[in-house]
């Protein structure tokens, strides 16, 4: 047994997954037994020089960034609108922005040339490119609105989720992009068993971060496959949420105070 970096609380063995690429062989997933969430005990246990060499070559095999791999990418022309839709209606202020593990910087080349929006750049496995971050320069400010797409399920030990919401300014907004279920499934053919995929997280989970770090209430944008985590009063974000969805005519956004359990 071993303790779920979420809520501390006792984990145990759920299931097996023999991987044949990267090394990998056999590897365990424990469940919480108070909040569900999952994890690889085998990716927790790597050093971190394994862990870092893991994800550069599983990135450089599939995330070529000449070539369509809609299999593996988040949509981000919808994750953009989506965004554009906030930024317009006074949801998200028109600060600095940071896209935390922003891979080759493909969705702010989309922010920029499709909708005028600027933002910094930092990825950990990536060369440095336009407007990218270093670590320290990350580290140095705070950020109206921070962006992750597809990184809460990398995360091999709870200071790296600290880590990218302290980034948040007081009356800013965290926005990721991940697969939230209220149960993982038992299921060594998961569809969302990747190599470089070690944490899964469940509505309980979510809802339990949410109020450590400080989060009042959230929105889930279905298109976009996006949560918006915000520190302002849910009254005035449920308000904004309401006008918007009768304007576009669609629940375009959900809203919950705490954490929208849109996936059961």
């Amino acid at each position: 047994m071993t303790n779920c970096f979420i809520c501390e609380q006792t984990s145990k063995f759920y299931f097996r997954k023999q991987f044949n690429e990267y090394g990998l062989g056999d590897v365990d997933y424990y469940k919480c037994t108070n909040c569900g969430f999952v994890f690889s005990k085998t990716h927790r246990d790597m050093d971190e020089k394994s862990w870092e060499e893991l994800n550069r070559t599983y990135h450089t095999d599939f995330d070529d960034p000449n070539i369509v791999n809609s299999a593996n990418s988040p949509p981000y022309l919808m994750q953009a609108a989506m965004l554009d839709v906030l930024l317009k209606n006074k949801l998200v202020k028109p600060d600095e922005w940071l896209d935390w593990g922003s891979g080759y910087g493909r969705f702010a080349g989309i922010l920029e040339k499709y909708f005028s929006i600027n933002i910094y750049n930092y990825d950990k496995y990536m060369p440095p490119q336009k407007n990218f971050l270093s670590e320290r320069e990350v580290s140095d400010r705070k950020y109206s609105v921070v962006i992750n797409s597809a990184v809460f399920e990398h995360v091999t030990d709870r200071r790296y989720l600290d880590e990218i919401s302290a980034l948040v300014s007081d009356d800013g907004c965290l926005i990721f992009h991940t697969v939230v279920c209220e149960t993982v499934p038992q299921d060594p053919d998961w569809f969302y068993l990747l190599p470089v995929h070690c944490a899964f997280h469940t509505n309980k989970s979510m809802g339990i971060l949410m109020e450590q770090w400080g989060y009042a209430c959230s929105i889930y944008c279905p298109t976009s496959k996006m949560w918006i985590l915000f520190k302002k009063k849910p009254q005035k974000v449920e308000e904004a949420v309401n006008l918007i969805n009768i304007e576009f005519q669609t629940d375009f956004l959900h809203f919950k105070t705490g954490f929208v359990d849109y996936w059961k």
